[in-house]
């Protein structure tokens, strides 16, 4: 994931990073909001909206499953 967006320069203080514990419970602030079901989840915003998650495992590659949820 992250050499992804090293290859495409987009900012680090742009990405979020929330841990959690086996029972989807943060360890730095409520993640209930974000209703996480699995990890790794990767979950896209622009402007404040959600455009899509990768749950788990990506259904073809990271970078081709990124980009269709990024492109719409």
């Amino acid at each position: 994931f992250f050499k992804i967006l090293d290859e495409v320069n987009y900012p680090s203080d742009s990405v979020q990073i929330f841990t959690v514990d086996r029972g989807l419970h943060g360890f730095k602030g409520d993640v209930k909001p974000l209703d996480i079901e699995k990890v790794p989840e990767f979950i896209f915003y622009r402007d404040g909206k959600e455009l899509g998650r990768i749950v788990e495992s990506p259904k073809e590659t990271l970078e081709k499953d990124m980009l269709k949820i990024l492109k719409g």
